[in-house]
């Protein structure tokens, strides 16, 4: 029989070894894990940033695009 301490010492090695970073990347459900992340946070909040720029250019470019129109065509 197996003392206990020998056994959950036994247990924590295991633990310890599944959550380092080559045993992580082996494993397939971190690796979906890790897909739902960027489907979910980072894709959205990069395509909110890009947005916003595009209408912040349009915002500024905007009113220099009308005045510019106006010099050219002389109204």
């Amino acid at each position: 029989m197996v003392p206990a301490d020998l056994q959950q010492a036994h247990a924590q090695e295991e633990v310890r070894k599944m959550l380092t970073w080559p045993e992580l990347r082996r494993n397939r459900w971190f690796k979906v894990g890790v897909a739902l992340f960027f489907v979910i946070f980072v894709l959205p909040t990069c395509i909110g940033l890009i947005g916003s720029l595009i209408g912040i250019a349009a915002g500024v470019g905007a009113p220099i695009l009308a005045v510019i129109l106006q010099v050219v065509l002389g109204k």
